[in-house]
């Protein structure tokens, strides 16, 4: 056992000094991670660890925007071909669709309740753009747009009336569908949609999907839509932003078309 006099001794002696190749060795180690972590910073984007002699902005906020590609801003996935489930729905606009009828057709489903007003108004100029842009390309009349009603207390073919009048009524390959709450809720289900209702303040709540069905009604891809929100029950997006993901659906109902 050390005395009290030894210990004191051996805590009094100066630091091992580290030897200079360890030394080396560590400097050139925390180089290497510093250049790699420049590397990976640029993955992606076609580029490697600037040469240049300019100091790096030690502040994000000197930073210009990350530019993203489509799939990204739409949080596109593709999924491995799988069949939809079907439906037969009350439709604004025919009376009454069937999934099965849409063969030989691009489908983009989205669900929203007609009353929302919050990232649906988004999503519906989304789509309107979306599919200016499919006519241009002569494209419109091979894709159906169709919005499945998530509104759990207001699921009459009256009560779709705000939705049909908004900026989507003049899309006539778009249609506004709905059933009963049994129905609807086994769509809810079989298409990841939840919902949530707050009677209280008689909001009701849902997550944003959007799906792209093939010509031979297997699901393909699917986006998430998102929008700011700036003010109580007020979404936005910019103008810019809602025009690129509107391209973006476009070009996924394009590649389903075989025409990308």
């Amino acid at each position: 056992m050390i005395s009290e006099a030894d210990r004191v001794a051996e805590l009094s002696k100066p630091p091992p000094q580290m030897p200079r190749k360890a030394i080396a060795w560590t400097a050139a180690g925390l180089t290497v991670l510093v250049l790699a972590g420049l590397v990976f910073s640029n993955a992606g984007q076609g580029s490697t660890a600037p040469k240049s002699d300019k100091t790096i902005p030690s502040s994000s906020s000197q930073l210009g925007p990350i530019p993203a590609s489509l799939g990204a801003l739409m949080g596109l996935e593709t999924t491995p071909p799988e069949k939809a489930p079907g439906f037969s729905l009350l439709a604004s606009r025919s009376g009454r669709a069937t999934l099965s009828q849409y063969r030989g057709k691009v489908v983009v489903l989205t669900f929203f309740d007609s009353r929302c007003d919050d990232i649906c108004t988004v999503l519906e100029h989304e789509m309107e753009l979306a599919d200016k842009y499919l006519a241009a390309r002569h494209d419109a009349g091979r894709v159906e747009l169709l919005t499945i009603n998530s509104d759990p207390v207001a699921t009459s073919l009256a009560s779709a009336r705000p939705a049909v009048m908004g900026p989507l009524a003049t899309t006539v390959n778009w249609q506004f569908l709905t059933s009963s709450l049994k129905r609807l809720n086994a769509l809810w289900v079989a298409y990841d949609v939840t919902i949530e209702v707050e009677r209280s303040e008689g909001v009701i709540s849902h997550n944003d999907v959007m799906y792209f069905i093939d010509r031979s009604g297997q699901l393909r891809a699917q986006a998430t839509p998102v929008a700011n929100q700036v003010g109580k029950k007020l979404f936005t997006l910019p103008a810019k932003t809602e025009a690129s993901f509107a391209r973006g659906v476009a070009d996924e109902v394009e590649s389903l078309l075989g025409r990308s």
